[in-house]
């Protein structure tokens, strides 16, 4: 597996008010977003590498409860409160 452009990512807007979105070092990850919604795709994509995070996590949160471990209801309301943030990160809220 490839291994892709380390988070986290933003959305700039280029000198024609497009966006396209870059890592940390201010370098181009993608663009050219001409299709639907250009803001909505670019939002998404932005919010890739948290989602791919999160998702991880979560996905550790269900192996220890298949296992029979279950985590402390803090640890379980702080992912769930980071899950959320991905999600309105990668919806544009």
């Amino acid at each position: 597996m490839n291994k892709h452009t380390p988070g986290p990512w933003y959305i700039v807007l280029d000198f024609e008010g497009r966006p396209y979105i870059i890592n940390a070092d201010r370098a181009r990850v993608c663009g050219d977003f001409t299709e639907n919604d250009p803001e909505a795709n670019a939002n998404l994509i932005a919010a890739a590498p948290l989602l791919l995070e999160r998702l991880w996590a979560a996905t550790q949160l269900l192996v220890a409860l298949r296992d029979g471990h279950l985590p402390p209801s803090a640890i379980i309301s702080e992912e769930m409160e980071l899950n959320w943030t991905a999600i309105a990160k990668a919806e544009g809220m």
